[in-house]
């Protein structure tokens, strides 16, 4: 899902389109859609900058306990929740690098020029 800023905005309105942004109702409805086809296939579903959407499950109430004791952990992990994801992840980028003999270190601190709740960690093009 995206967010609506100014220059975006202005951008697609030149270019003679129109963005459209969903509630959170919305938002949920078209998540209660994908995630059961991003599980089936083993994908985890992520998102970037919006901590209302991360933790967001698969099912919820009593058939979430259901899945928990059915749910196959070595397949596919826990159950599925919308994850938290970073474009720029110094630790996943780390982790990585030691897997496949490299010596580096990236900087963890947080990307301060982006919005209060990116977790994208500091880098250079």
């Amino acid at each position: 899902f995206c967010q609506a800023y100014p220059k975006s905005l202005r951008n697609m309105r030149e270019a003679g389109l129109e963005l459209v942004t969903l509630t959170r109702e919305q938002e949920y409805t078209v998540l209660d859609r994908l995630m059961p086809i991003a599980h089936k296939y083993g994908i985890q579903m992520r998102c970037c900058g919006n901590k209302g959407l991360v933790g967001y499950p698969l099912v919820k109430g009593e058939d979430a306990a259901a899945l928990v004791e059915r749910h196959d952990a070595s397949n596919h992990g826990s159950v599925p929740v919308i994850g938290q994801s970073r474009c720029v992840d110094a630790k996943l980028t780390d982790r990585l690098a030691r897997e496949r003999g490299l010596d580096i270190f990236l900087s963890q601190n947080k990307d301060l020029g982006q919005r209060a709740a990116c977790e994208c960690h500091r880098s250079t093009d």
